[in-house]
């Protein structure tokens, strides 16, 4: 096909298309004077993709509508391959919310942070990354200073459930409810000279106000009441 090297806007009658090669991302069918590599071409039929300079195929359109940033073949609406930095908000309509499609084995895997603060977030920590009493097992740890699963402040453990690395403090009352088969609940007290009154209500089974729990300080007994049992170490 001839090319055109200067039109003149006032002698041109438009007809129909203008028909253009297909060109290629090294040389494409549409192009600036300066920058022979920058432009449009089509890779192929009903497709289009934009060459800047020499970053080839930076941007791709593929006939189905899917769009990739730094991929020639874009999986999902939007396909980038590289970081993304939003000033606005950003938002998942539907179920399915945010995911992600692949994990690192026994490794740490961020979910989020904050800024370019990498020690504080919220990681996933998979097989032996992370945490359980037989020591592994995946974690979700939410980290403010050191991103492994030990140092997490809050554990949750697929086998040993939820950990709190540190002190617990609640405004108002704490309530158990014991389920499925679970015919004990426990606490544990591995710190010594701790101020418990004698009359304190560790644990009350729920509208039975008059049988509750108590501790004695003094005697460091052991009280064992509707199936639930206090240990005091």
């Amino acid at each position: 096909m001839p090319s055109l090297t200067k039109v003149q806007p006032a002698f041109i009658l438009a007809q129909g298309a203008i028909e253009l090669d297909s060109g290629t991302a090294s040389a494409p069918s549409l192009k600036f004077a300066t920058s022979s590599a920058t432009g449009m071409f089509s890779p192929s039929t009903g497709a289009l993709a934009f060459s800047t300079g020499s970053t080839q195929n930076a941007l791709s359109i593929l006939a189905n509508g899917n769009v990739g940033i730094g991929t020639t073949n874009p999986t999902n609406k939007l396909d980038v391959v590289g970081s993304i930095i939003a000033s606005g908000s950003v938002s998942a309509a539907g179920a399915s919310g945010f995911y992600s499609t692949t994990f690192v084995t026994n490794a740490r895997n961020p979910i989020w942070r904050f800024a370019n603060a990498d020690g504080f977030g919220v990681s996933y920590f998979q097989g032996s990354a992370g945490v359980s009493p037989a020591g592994g097992g995946d974690t979700i740890g939410f980290h403010f200073g050191t991103p492994t699963a030990a140092a997490s402040s809050l554990q949750l453990n697929h086998s040993s459930g939820a950990v709190i690395n540190g002190t617990l403090g609640v405004t108002g009352a704490i309530t158990a409810t014991l389920v499925g088969n679970a015919s004990s609940a426990t606490i544990v007290n591995g710190t010594s000279g701790q101020n418990i009154s004698k009359d304190d209500r560790i644990i009350e089974p729920n509208s039975i106000s008059t049988s509750r729990l108590q501790f004695g300080l003094l005697l460091g007994q052991i009280m064992i009441l509707h199936h639930m049992q206090i240990i005091y170490i």
